[in-house]
């Protein structure tokens, strides 16, 4: 996740820079996350690539971890997704 929350960042300055707009890196980070979370409502595996991190490794509420190679295989096998909160812990 801290790999995520990395590209995130630079994405977000990298936009706000070459773009420049007025809005904050806060709110740039939430509209990625928006998008992110839509991408795997979709069931939208190949832009996984676009949002998580080549070495991500993520944990759900029940317990399961994933990497994006099984995240990508388990949106194109039509699996449920369900997001409550994405909470993001500094390190």
């Amino acid at each position: 996740m801290r790999e995520l929350l990395a590209i995130v960042l630079l994405c977000s300055l990298s936009m706000s820079l070459s773009a420049g707009q007025e809005t904050s890196v806060e709110d740039q980070i939430k509209k990625l996350e928006q998008d992110w979370a839509q991408a795997l409502l979709k069931g939208n595996a190949v832009s996984l690539d676009q949002y998580e991190a080549e070495d991500i490794i993520s944990t759900d509420p029940s317990g399961r971890v994933t990497d994006r190679t099984q995240d990508k295989k388990d949106l194109s096998s039509g699996i449920r997704v369900q997001i409550r909160r994405l909470t993001i812990f500094p390190h």
